[in-house]
């Protein structure tokens, strides 16, 4: 956990974003039932069948891009309902549909208390931080912005950038190369055993749950 890890023999610090700086299930269902009821007020369905189109368009989305970052893309996701839905082609609800689950889910996120003492721990011993995230990087560069991420971390690589998710190495080789420090030097804190536990051990680098 966050309160176990000595940083003592680390220059610095890898760092996964969701579920581990903040929580996200709680963001995830309020932007889900945002989405919804757009996609219910727009169409005059209930919202049972506002879900059902919502989990055959994320079974879609990622059976299409498994392993990618686009398989997490909410715009996908709103593209595919439509398209099951409706007779035309509507790619401004699509659009909508993406900005009413992401400005409500940025609307209540925060930095989790233990995040935030490590965070400072961090900047107070003077650890190099890079955050290791899947997904696209334009939503999680509008976290960053939302938590205010840059007062504590040095840089962010996506699973959009290496072109593949975590746990394959790529991501947390780049964080490596852009600390400019090697394996052995950094710890990695993730909620994640198949990606952050697996991905960090595979390179030789310690693992931490956050929580």
């Amino acid at each position: 956990m966050f309160t176990d890890i000595d940083l003592t023999n680390y220059k610095g610090v890898l760092l996964d974003l969701d579920d581990t700086i903040y929580l996200y299930d709680s963001c995830h269902q309020v932007g889900k039932k945002a989405m919804l009821d757009l996609l219910c007020d727009s169409f005059s369905i209930p919202l049972e069948e506002a879900n059902l189109h919502y989990r055959a368009a994320r079974e879609k989305v990622h059976m299409n891009l498994d392993g990618h970052a686009a398989s997490h893309s909410r715009l996908l996701y709103a593209k595919y309902m439509i398209e099951e839905i409706a007779d035309d082609f509507q790619a401004q609800l699509a659009l909508d549909l993406e900005e009413a689950y992401w400005s409500v889910f940025l609307s209540i996120m925060e930095i989790h208390p233990k995040a935030l003492l490590f965070l400072d721990l961090c900047k107070n011993q003077n650890k190099k931080i890079a955050i290791v995230t899947d997904l696209t990087t334009q939503i999680q560069l509008r976290k960053f912005e939302k938590l205010r991420l840059g007062k504590w971390v040095d840089y962010l690589v996506t699973s959009e950038e290496a072109g593949v998710e975590k746990p394959a190495s790529k991501p947390f080789k780049m964080a490596l190369a852009k600390l400019q420090l090697t394996a052995g030097q950094v710890v990695m804190v993730g909620d994640s055993l198949s990606k952050d536990k697996q991905g960090a051990e595979n390179l030789g680098i310690d693992w931490f749950h956050p929580f």
